[in-house]
């Protein structure tokens, strides 16, 4: 539907005013209620109500043309009608961007590239406003195929991303979240946060998204260990052992100075009785200069 809830108004319009964009994308822009509240805030809280005097670009994106009407029309800048997925890389770079109750309509693997891409594009920061975990029946309606939720979303998706958010339960139990993804994040960090969620779903025996995140990481950033451990626990959890040696090994090469990665290998080398593998690999770990007194005890 083109609406959604209210319980996250207060936190997101909270961070609207204290970003202070002058430019602004709603993804699923839907009744326009983001457009509205942006406008209000951005414009006419500040004097500016007259169309003629605004200075805030508001764009949005709306998949479904006949939920456009003649008020959205009035306080967007630009409305784009179309698929996010076909738009997404001709878009301009925005100082905020809204996607919201958005990203659920897609499936997984579709819905994380975008929401990677909806991040680069945003200057100063990504609003998310998700429902959470299961219980959202979401079928079609309304003549609009888009409108079916075709993915579940977790706090730890958002790891990457963002260290804030707003989670609210509504009063059948069921979850919803807004999460405030500010820039700039770090690479360590945003490597960090792939793999959190890689863990995440390895937990949950979802081992394509699991290794969808840990590659990411690798990928992200090379010279850290989290997604390699991620990515290796989860060839060894489905018998994979010699992809998991291969991808130890590269993550060693990659960081010839972690510890980690040099004990976790060595310890799976002395699982496959290759002891003097592993005792070679123990022995340029006790020779590494600052070793911490757990890591040599281990």
């Amino acid at each position: 539907m083109p609406v959604s809830i209210q319980f996250q108004i207060t936190p997101c319009v909270s961070k609207i005013i204290g970003v202070q964009p002058k430019s602004v994308l709603d993804v699923g822009c839907g009744f326009g209620k983001w457009g509205y509240l942006c406008r209000e805030y951005l414009d006419a809280f500040h004097g500016r109500f007259r169309p003629e005097d605004w200075t805030t670009r508001i764009d949005g994106v709306e998949f479904f043309e006949p939920y456009i009407l003649d008020h959205q029309r009035a306080l967007y800048s630009n409305i784009m009608i179309g698929d996010i997925r076909d738009l997404i890389d001709g878009l301009d770079d925005y100082d905020l961007i809204i996607a919201g109750d958005v990203i659920e309509h897609l499936h997984k693997d579709e819905a994380e590239v975008i929401v990677e891409k909806l991040y680069n594009k945003a200057r100063k920061m990504l609003i998310v406003n998700i429902p959470l975990g299961t219980g959202w029946d979401h079928p079609e309606q309304y003549g609009n195929t888009a409108e079916l939720h075709r993915s579940e979303w977790y706090q730890e998706d958002f790891a990457p991303y963002s260290d804030e958010f707003a989670h609210f339960e509504l009063p059948t139990g069921i979850k919803y979240g807004a999460f405030f993804c500010e820039k700039p994040r770090s690479v360590e960090d945003r490597a960090a946060g792939l793999a959190t969620a890689g863990n995440f779903y390895l937990g949950r025996r979802e081992i394509e998204v699991a290794e969808r995140y840990a590659r990411r990481a690798i990928a992200l950033a090379p010279n850290r260990p989290e997604g390699t451990l991620v990515l290796a626990n989860l060839q060894i959890e489905q018998g994979n052992i010699q992809e998991a040696l291969r991808s130890l090994e590269a993550g060693v090469e990659s960081n010839p100075a972690d510890c980690m990665l040099r004990l976790y290998l060595a310890q799976l080398h002395h699982s496959l009785g290759n002891k003097m593998g592993a005792m070679d690999l123990v022995t340029a770990v006790l020779a590494t200069p600052g070793l911490h007194e757990e890591q040599r005890r281990d």
